[in-house]
């Protein structure tokens, strides 16, 4: 395979917050470019991206106004963001000679998209699920967005199996079948499941159930129901909600706790690395996902390959993942006002949640591929091209 220069364009980050946390499906097939041998340009707005070479990934940091701003004002800026990363990757362009052109998401699929003509590289589209909003003509900025980065021609389309179904998204807007790569995420298999005895009593120091809670806390996360039920589900089980992850609702969600009177049931962890996620699930009970657009995410696998059993909501395609009862629980919008009753039934019956956790971590151990097989499909898709 000869070598290939690769120029990604992109208004995510390599990482959400900062190095090491969070974004394992952008950063690891980044790298598994640099280990193949390519030459890899990686453009971006996001504000954890600096002007440096990264591992070998040459990162460009450019600056899109409004770039933090609401999805509508977002949308109304898009001319200018189109110019800025047009001009920006243009002259990248000229210097490196792409043979790829890669658009992460939706911002920068139009300045990549004439990229790819101009400099008559292969175009690959990168989309990380759609959004269940994406589907729905009344949500109109998510919905256009999702149109406008579909509806371009691309060479190969990588689109996240995250259980929002964004295959089927793709092929209402005319993205012929066999250019889609519809991917699963890939899961660390070899976890040393070994629970830390000193970590277990900083955050339980009473001998409390734990129920973790992992990710960005964004607004679709929806932790706040997990504080809400504290205050009735420690009227059953003695319990403590562990709270793993930063982001824009970390204020508003300490101040829940404050005013439900259940700050003392609820540990902040705050952002961790992968290897620290895998120490707090490793002391932890039950695993909690409420996200109102899909489980179907890395943090409900990880869980489960930690033996942990998981509580989800059972939004977009989470069914597809979990089989209710047997490797996990689904969730109904119905039966949330139930949510108490549900985990302390689970926190008080040791044999079922060993029975459930056994059962996740197998089904993920044999169906899931592992990051280094996912990273290859990539490889093989932008290589085969």
């Amino acid at each position: 395979m000869k070598q290939l220069n690769v120029l990604h364009l992109s208004s995510l980050g390599i990482w959400d917050i900062e190095k090491g946390k969070g974004r394992m499906s952008t950063y690891l097939p980044l790298k598994g470019e640099i280990t193949h041998g390519h030459n890899v340009t990686f453009i971006s707005c996001h504000d954890t991206v600096k002007n440096e070479d990264y591992e070998g990934i040459i990162c460009k940091k450019i600056n899109i106004p409004f770039s933090h701003s609401r999805a509508i004002v977002r949308l109304l800026a898009l001319p200018l963001t189109d110019l800025i990363f047009f001009i920006d990757g243009y002259k990248l362009a000229r210097k490196s000679k792409p043979d790829v052109i890669y658009s992460h998401c939706t911002f920068s699929v139009f300045p990549a998209y004439l990229l790819a003509k101009i400099f008559k590289s292969k175009f690959v589209i990168r989309m990380y699920g759609s959004g269940t909003s994406a589907f729905s003509k009344k949500k109109y900025p998510s919905y256009l967005l999702r149109k406008r980065c579909l509806k371009h021609k691309a060479d190969a389309y990588i689109l996240a199996n995250d259980g929002t179904a964004s295959d089927r998204l793709a092929m209402r807007f005319g993205v012929p079948k066999e250019k889609i790569h519809f991917l699963i995420n890939g899961i660390k298999k070899d976890v040393q499941i070994t629970r830390d005895e000193d970590l277990l009593r900083e955050v339980a120091p009473n001998g409390e159930k734990i129920i973790i809670v992992l990710g960005r806390l964004a607004n679709w996360k929806r932790v706040d129901m997990a504080i809400s039920m504290m205050k009735k589900l420690n009227k059953k089980v003695k319990s403590k909600l562990l709270i793993v992850g930063d982001g824009p609702e970390m204020t508003s969600l300490e101040s829940l706790a404050k005013d439900l009177n259940v700050s003392d049931s609820i540990f902040f962890a705050g952002s961790k690395n992968r290897q620290e996620i895998f120490r707090y699930l490793c002391i932890s009970d039950v695993f909690l996902s409420m996200n109102e657009q899909t489980s179907m995410t890395n943090t409900t696998y990880e869980a489960m390959i930690c033996g942990v059993p998981v509580v989800v909501r059972n939004r977009g395609t989470s069914s597809d993942l979990i089989t209710n009862n047997i490797n996990g629980i689904l969730i109904d919008d119905s039966e949330i006002i139930n949510l108490p009753n549900i985990i302390s039934n689970l926190l008080n019956n040791e044999t079922t949640r060993r029975r459930i956790g056994k059962n996740g971590r197998d089904y993920i151990y044999k169906n899931w591929p592992t990051w280094e097989e996912r990273v290859e499909q990539e490889m093989n898709i932008i290589e085969n091209l």
